[in-house]
């Protein structure tokens, strides 16, 4: 007997080991590592110390769904397919507010939040449901929400944006590649463009009316079909409202980009890839330098101080960069545990606080 228990034991040891080294070569060689979930922290002094974030009972915690806010800077609000639960307390509790949700299905995963900085009455969600998507609208702060647009369910909604000059105006772009257009608050919607290509990303211009980027997902060739071909991610770009778009070209290689981002206080963008920074300001384009160590999973995350245009946040690999210069110099911001930097919020009336999300690794 003793003997079967010691051999069962061995066997577990064996295939401990074999895991761990299945770990190892997936990381050393292929810069892959397993991740087991998100996790949340707060700081109200610059990231010199970090709170953790309780995820409420039977609700998933991510830094997408996780917000402050815009009214009151002490308070936290996090979209779940229970409604909006608010927090007074910096995250240690959550408590309901009574959500009603007009809608045929409640939520089964919300995958967004959008809530427009001009209207902190106004919350957009992206409600993921079996095959399909939504988008949700609450007016009243999330008491109520309705649902403005219901995706097809080969065709998801796959990015989508609220006009900061017009708030009746909304776009949204689809996995597919259409880009539509709706200009009465989402009761009706015109198609301006398809793109073929799936739409990331949809960049409004908040200093300049009627920019709007959009950018377009790199699409691999079909390896069922021997005539498609390998479609490279491509920028766009509308100056009279997606009226009309052309591909937005410049001297230096930014269609590999992955986000915009634009600085809260001057018109001035941010072109994020995986391990490149392209600022724009007026028609110059410039690549800031940035801090990069072998086996980094690339940038995650970029934020800009919502006060202080030089104060720029950058989340790469498992480090927090800070740079005070406007990317000249970066120094090291420590993290309160090991893991994927996935996101770095700015509360927008204290820029002493900050929301970090960690995707924690084996």
């Amino acid at each position: 007997m003793f003997k079967e228990i010691g051999y069962i034991l061995i066997s577990f040891l064996i295939a401990y080991l074999a895991f761990e080294g299945l770990l190892f070569l997936l990381e050393k060689d292929y810069g892959i590592k397993l991740l087991i979930g998100e996790e949340l922290f707060l700081s109200s002094n610059g990231g010199e110390n970090w709170l953790a974030i309780e995820s409420p009972s039977e609700n998933v915690i991510s830094g997408k769904t996780l917000s402050f806010d815009p009214e009151n800077p002490q308070n936290l609000y996090l979209a779940s397919p229970r409604g909006i639960l608010y927090s007074t307390n910096k995250g240690k509790k959550f408590k309901v507010n009574g959500t009603k949700f007009e809608t045929e299905t409640e939520p089964v995963f919300i995958s967004e939040v959008i809530s427009p900085l001009e209207n902190p009455d106004i919350i957009y969600l992206i409600s993921e449901e079996i095959g399909r998507n939504k988008v949700l609208v609450s007016y009243n702060k999330g008491e109520t929400f309705r649902p403005i647009f219901i995706s097809q369910k080969d065709n998801k909604v796959s990015a989508f944006g609220a006009d900061p000059f017009f708030p009746y105006t909304l776009y949204l772009g689809t996995q597919k590649g259409n880009f539509l257009k709706s200009e009465d608050f989402g009761s009706s919607w015109e198609e301006k463009k398809n793109f073929s290509q799936k739409i990331a990303q949809i960049a409004p211009n908040p200093h300049q009316k009627g920019e709007i980027y959009v950018l377009l997902s790199v699409q691999e060739r079909d390896p069922f079909n021997y005539w498609s071909q390998r479609i490279p991610a491509k920028i766009m770009i509308s100056y009279d409202a997606a009226n009309s778009f052309r591909e937005f070209k410049t001297k230096m290689n930014i269609s590999q980009a992955k986000k915009i981002v634009f600085d809260p206080v001057i018109n001035r963008t941010y072109f994020v890839s995986d391990f490149s920074l392209f600022k724009k300001e007026g028609s110059r384009i410039e690549a800031l330098k940035i801090i990069s160590s072998p086996g980094q999973s690339g940038i995650h995350s970029f934020t800009i101080d919502p006060k202080n245009s030089n104060i720029l946040y950058l989340g790469m690999g498992e480090l927090i960069y800070k740079s005070e210069d406007s990317g000249k110099n970066w120094g090291i911001i420590e993290t309160p545990i090991r893991g994927i930097v996935k996101e770095i919020k700015i509360n927008p009336q204290d820029s002493q606080t900050i929301l970090l999300s960690i995707e924690k690794t084996l």
